[in-house]
């Protein structure tokens, strides 16, 4: 799989069963912009290890990258997992499925 990250423009996810859109997750304000990738791919591989599809994984990349831009520093971010699930219902309009444990 091949993850290209836009930023603003949200991503995409290749792989052999084709190309995933995912949408960006709204931001607050852009604080640091440093670790925004590291933390979307700590969101997908928590989703893909979860279990869950890859259109979710990525949107769970998209949520996790934006508490990351809206701190300072590459680790600054902090969430609690239900905090994750609100702001990712939020963003996606629809709740993690069951199962799918939030980052965290």
């Amino acid at each position: 799989m091949v993850a290209v990250t836009r930023g603003a423009d949200g991503s995409q996810l290749h792989s052999p069963g084709g190309v995933v859109t995912v949408p960006p997750a709204p931001v607050q304000a852009v604080v640091d912009p440093t670790g925004a990738g590291d933390a979307y791919l700590a969101g997908l591989l928590t989703g893909l290890r979860a279990g869950a599809p890859l259109d979710v994984a990525g949107r769970m990349g998209a949520v996790l990258g934006a508490f990351a831009v809206e701190a300072r520093g590459p680790q600054g971010h902090r969430f609690t997992r239900d905090q994750f699930a609100v702001r990712y219902e939020a963003a996606m309009g629809a709740s993690l499925p069951p199962g799918i444990v939030a980052a965290g």
